[in-house]
């Protein structure tokens, strides 16, 4: 059995003084479970922190908090399926700049 987790894209990517929000075009319940954000200050993606986007595809927001002011983030989005105790992972998404 193959399974193929489809990659999302940000839809919307907005900044605040020490946060960002972004936004996840949603896929449907069949092919994802949630998103993974990663974000890093560098655009080799070293050392990016992660973070989950609610465990239902409904939910496409997050709003990340606690980062440095005046600094550009590198933004990546992916899709996961979980299917039993298994957790499949999409590929990272294209780079976006905030």
């Amino acid at each position: 059995m193959t399974i193929n987790v489809k990659t999302p894209g940000i839809s919307k990517l907005s900044r605040g003084k020490k946060s960002f929000t972004v936004k996840v075009g949603a896929l449907s319940s069949t092919y994802v479970t949630g998103y993974q954000v990663r974000c890093s200050l560098s655009s080799s993606m070293t050392s990016p922190k992660t973070f989950t986007i609610g465990s239902k595809p409904a939910t496409t927001k997050k709003t990340v908090k606690k980062l440095k002011a005046k600094k550009t983030y590198y933004v990546q989005v992916r899709a996961f399926k979980k299917i039993g105790t298994k957790t499949y992972y999409g590929p990272w998404g294209a780079k976006k700049t905030v």
